[in-house]
């Protein structure tokens, strides 16, 4: 606001209260001076509270599983919300499609936000009471205000016929598999090693032997006369050569 007198600034702070709801709300500033005049100046404040948001990370692999009784199940979920300084209450509900839903009054658990994607995991045990069939994991967020967020689900599949046939869990088959994979490496790599080691250790011994081989050859018996001049002169008669003529 600016007097009309010294054209100067004023500021007026004030907090919105924690649990306003959204909407329009007219604010007044009045103007009184010292000889009495007044003036107001009308002003609409718009508040916005932004609900939370949740979404379930791995619905996908959860939808492709099949579990069995007492099976750990591992549900990784994310959240976040605009409003900032901001916590959430989590709700979490598991039923079975064919019957009604029942909401759960309880929260799982109050987790602070932020605009950020936070995420964090749930993990619960099939209880041993629940048939076979299809069931429903939700779970949904209420701030501090009472804004709720949408429901995110999954779709869980049970069937106990899995456990007695002795049936694999795909959920598990992925998770295990990146351990299969690389213990399958690691023994190939030591498998080609240990080849590589051998045909080393086997092929020293030969190179030594065909080394010892070649420096006999090079040596002379030492029973040889040693190649030496006697000094003696050798006299030949013409007579007593007889001459060679070879046939055709």
């Amino acid at each position: 606001m600016k007097s009309s007198c010294n054209e100067k600034d004023s500021v007026f702070n004030f907090s919105i209260p924690e649990f306003t709801s959204d909407g329009e709300f007219p604010i007044i500033a009045v103007l009184n001076d010292t000889y009495g005049q007044s003036s107001t100046f009308p002003v609409k404040l718009d508040v916005m509270n932004y609900p939370p948001e949740v979404e379930i990370v791995n619905k996908e692999k959860i939808e492709k599983s099949v579990f069995v009784q007492n099976e750990t199940v591992i549900i990784t979920y994310r959240i976040r919300d605009n409003n900032t300084d901001d916590s959430s209450k989590v709700y979490i509900a598991i039923y079975n499609n064919n019957s009604s839903k029942t909401d759960n009054n309880e929260p799982y658990i109050i987790l602070e936000t932020s605009k950020y994607w936070t995420e964090y995991n749930y993990s619960f045990e099939i209880p041993s009471n629940f048939s076979d069939g299809e069931y429903t994991f939700d779970i949904y967020l209420v701030d501090k205000n009472g804004k709720k967020s949408k429901i995110s689900n999954a779709l869980l599949k049970i069937d106990f016929s899995k456990a007695q046939d002795g049936s694999v869990n795909l959920f598990l088959i992925e998770v295990e598999r990146k351990w299969i994979i690389i213990v399958v490496v690691s023994v190939i790599v030591m498998i080609v090693l240990l080849i590589v080691l051998i045909i080393i250790i086997l092929l020293i011994p030969c190179g030594e032997k065909e080394k010892q081989e070649m420096e006999e050859i090079g040596e002379e018996p030492e029973d040889w006369p040693s190649a030496s001049d006697s000094g003696e002169t050798v006299s030949i008669d013409s007579d007593e050569i007889v001459e060679y003529n070879a046939q055709p």
